[in-house]
C-alpha cells in the first residue's frame, strides 16, 4: 500500500487581495464611524492579535448615549402626559363653561334646540380623554415602549373622534350662518374672559 504525501495548500488567508478589493471597516473607538476603504490601505496583522478591549472612556461613552436615549424617552412621555392634561383640560372647559349654560330656560330657543348639532359627542370625548386615555399614559410613563398598547386596547374608542370630525363642519355652519346662536356664544365668550371663541375651541 502505497501512501501519497500531503498536498500543500495555500492558506487562503495568506493571500494578497486584488488591488482594487474595498473592505467595509469601523473604528474600534466609535463603532457608529465606518466605510469600506481600498484594501492597500489597510495592514495586515496576524489572525492571532485582535483588537484591546474598549477603554473605560469608550464604557463612558457608551454609558452616556444610553443615558441620552432614557433621558430623550422620557422627556417625550412626559410632553405626551402634559399634552394630553391641558387637551382634557380645553375639552373640560368648553363642556362647563359652554355647552352646560345652553340648558338655561332664558337661553334663545335656536341655541337650545341645536346644542347636539353644536356640539356632538364632545361631553363623551372629554370624559374619554381625562378619565380613561391619560391614565392609560400614566400607567406606563414608566415603560414608554408599552404605551403604544394604550392606544391599541382603546382603538374602539377613537372612534368618537371620527364622529366628532365628521359633523363639525355642520357645528361651524350652523354658528357662521344663525346670528342669534353667533352672538349668544360671543356673549358667553367676553363673560368668561375667553381669548377663544367657540367656533376656535370646536
Amino acid at each position: 500500500m502505497s501512501v501519497r504525501p500531503r498536498r500543500k495548500h495555500a492558506d487562503p488567508r495568506a493571500r494578497s487581495p486584488a488591488p482594487d478589493t474595498r473592505w467595509l471597516v469601523r473604528l474600534v473607538s466609535d463603532p457608529s464611524q465606518c466605510g469600506w476603504v481600498p484594501s492597500a490601505s489597510l495592514e495586515r496583522r496576524p489572525s492571532t492579535c485582535w483588537p484591546s478591549p474598549p477603554s473605560s472612556d469608550h464604557r463612558h461613552a457608551e454609558e452616556g448615549r444610553g443615558q441620552d436615549a432614557k433621558f430623550r424617552r422620557e422627556a417625550v412621555v412626559r410632553e405626551l402626559v402634559e399634552t394630553e392634561e391641558e387637551f382634557g383640560r380645553d375639552m373640560r372647559h368648553v363642556v362647563d363653561r359652554y355647552m352646560a349654560p345652553v340648558d338655561a330656560p332664558s337661553v334663545p330657543r335656536v341655541v337650545r334646540d341645536n346644542k347636539t348639532l353644536v356640539f356632538g359627542n364632545l361631553k363623551e370625548i372629554a370624559e374619554f380623554h381625562n378619565t380613561v386615555l391619560i391614565e392609560g399614559i400614566k400607567y406606563y410613563a414608566d415603560e414608554p415602549r408599552m404605551i403604544g398598547k394604550t392606544f391599541l386596547r382603546l382603538e374602539r374608542d377613537f372612534d368618537k373622534h371620527v364622529a366628532y370630525c365628521r359633523d363639525e363642519p355642520q357645528a361651524q355652519e350652523f354658528l357662521q350662518d344663525t346670528p342669534v346662536a353667533r352672538d349668544f356664544y360671543e356673549e358667553l365668550s367676553q363673560k368668561l374672559g375667553d381669548d377663544k371663541n367657540l367656533s376656535e375651541h370646536l
